[in-house]
């Protein structure tokens, strides 16, 4: 419930960001790249985190803060994705986003429950989690560098 609870109050406070700031489609990945960077430490802290929560009640609201944090950092990625694609028809923009959403949660559930956690176990799992956040900010820093025309680190 936090998580969701995290991922409204992101999608609200990425919303209210991007009408007063008017980011272009560059400034949108960007800003993207260094949540998604925030997500992979998140991911990283978890290990931390886990076990923590089980050794007593400090470690518990620990983790529920983490929960709400990592809600709060996803829940930015979809307004913040409709402006990044703003080249797009607004429609066509918020189907694909959603699409990606929807495919990515469900294919993601799969793959951690069938494979990655009774073949890597959770700390891999979570590390695994971790690499792929870190994979996507470099994606959409690559994207952002791209579309502003930059091409040297």
């Amino acid at each position: 419930a936090l998580f969701m609870l995290g991922l409204g109050a992101g999608a609200v406070l990425a919303s209210k960001w991007a009408a007063a700031a008017r980011p272009g489609p560059a400034e949108s990945a960007k800003v993207m790249a260094g949540i998604m960077l925030l997500v992979s430490a998140s991911a990283a802290a978890s290990l931390f985190l886990f076990p923590a929560a089980a050794a007593g009640r400090a470690g518990q609201v620990l983790l529920a803060a983490w929960l709400g944090w990592t809600g709060l950092l996803c829940g930015t990625i979809l307004p913040l994705g409709l402006r990044a694609l703003a080249r797009h028809p607004a429609g066509r923009a918020a189907g694909w986003l959603n699409a990606g959403d929807y495919l990515g949660g469900a294919a993601g559930s799969v793959l951690m429950a069938a494979f990655f956690l009774p073949l890597l176990g959770t700390r891999n799992s979570l590390a695994l989690l971790a690499l792929a956040a870190l994979a996507a900010a470099a994606a959409l820093a690559i994207a952002a560098r791209t579309a502003t025309g930059e091409s040297r680190p």
